[in-house]
C-alpha cells in the first residue's frame, strides 16, 4: 500500500483535500503520524480513484491506501 500525508498550511477553519490516483483502491484508512491504526479516524470518502478527506486548521492527517 502507499502512505499520504496530508496537511493544511494556511490556516483555514475547514477544507477538503482531493487526491486523484492512477489506480482504484481496496480501502483508505487513518493512522497516526508513525503509521498506527486509529480506532476511531476519519479518513474521509474514496470513490472510484478520488479520496476526499476533511482538514481543520493547521490539521495533519495520515491516510494509508491499500491496493
Amino acid at each position: 500500500g502507499y502512505v499520504l500525508r496530508l496537511v493544511e498550511l494556511t490556516g483555514r477553519e475547514s477544507t477538503n483535500a482531493t487526491v486523484k490516483l492512477s489506480f482504484n483502491p481496496k480501502s483508505i484508512s487513518e493512522v497516526n503520524l508513525i503509521e498506527d491504526p486509529m480506532k476511531e479516524g476519519k479518513p474521509g470518502k474514496l470513490n472510484g480513484n478520488i479520496i476526499s478527506v476533511p482538514l481543520g486548521k493547521f490539521e495533519i492527517k495520515t491516510i494509508k491506501v491499500k491496493q
